[in-house]
């Protein structure tokens, strides 16, 4: 099995995330302009500089469905619905009769229509949280056309890939209340509280990075959603045994906020199938 650990659908097609968004970022297949298609160049990762990649579209309302649906997943806040919506769209991509909405009567769950053809194991198991990973850079590659493996990872877009070194961090090691906050006007900020077991991972995570040891040579952390690089950061400075921060990196509105709700969904531990 993968390390990766991905979910198994069967009868899914189980894609990430790869749609453009509103969003600051340094994705180059041209996209420039206006709030939609926002992008910014940077340098790579392995020359040190942080980087934002294309975001998927949560800017969409998700609304009632058009069919019948076969399983319900929540409970999310009103911040975390459109995200979480985001993700399971991804899920079901190549799926036809696959839709994602919303209910009036139910306003804190995600309501999904499916074909006959998906299990009802496999409908169920679309309502798990979103896989939300942090892995230290070891090297940004610069053929793009290598396969992904256990330890190359493709950004969102797939037109930057990333050998990556094993999880160091992932949503469990945050306490429930992970924000986005606007710095002075300056940036976004992922602002977030550590468990007790969280802070002892990150800081043993950023302290590699910091001192740019073997373990984090880049010096430059990777998040990834649902196995799909979203940003990447240089670390500045080791943890300092606080168990409050923000996530190295600089961010954009967009994606500060959507992390910031769906790190907060795995934080929770309430998200699943809805029963009834």
């Amino acid at each position: 099995m993968s390390a990766r650990r991905r979910h198994h659908f069967v009868a899914l097609a189980v894609v990430a995330l790869a749609v453009p968004t509103a969003c600051t970022s340094d994705d180059d297949s041209g996209a420039s302009g206006d709030s939609a298609t926002a992008a910014t160049t940077a340098t790579s990762a392995a020359g040190g500089a942080t980087t934002v990649v294309p975001t998927p579209d949560t800017a969409a309302s998700t609304g009632p469905l058009s069919g019948t649906p076969r399983v319900a997943c929540g409970p999310v806040t009103a911040e975390q619905l459109e995200p979480m919506a985001a993700v399971l769209r991804s899920r079901l991509a190549g799926v036809d009769g696959a839709e994602v909405g919303t209910s009036t009567a139910a306003p804190d769950q995600l309501l999904v229509a499916l074909p006959s053809s998906v299990s009802d194991a496999d409908a169920a198991a679309l309502c798990a949280p979103p896989r939300f990973d942090v892995r230290a850079i070891l090297q940004e590659l610069t053929d793009t056309t290598t396969a992904a493996t256990d330890d190359v990872f493709p950004n969102e877009f797939g037109n930057r890939l990333f050998r990556l070194g094993p999880v160091i961090a992932d949503g469990t090691t945050f306490n429930p209340g992970t924000i986005a906050q606007e710095i002075h006007g300056t940036g976004w900020l992922v602002a977030t509280t550590l468990t007790a077991d969280g802070t002892a991972q990150w800081s043993t995570a950023l302290d590699a990075c910091f001192g740019r040891t073997d373990a984090c040579p880049t010096g430059q952390l990777a998040y990834l959603l649902e196995d799909r690089v979203v940003v990447t950061g240089p670390v500045a400075a080791p943890l300092g045994g606080s168990p409050t921060f923000g996530l190295p990196g600089t961010w954009s509105e967009e994606t500060a906020t959507r992390l910031a709700a769906l790190i907060d969904v795995v934080a929770s531990g309430a998200f699943g199938p809805v029963a009834g």
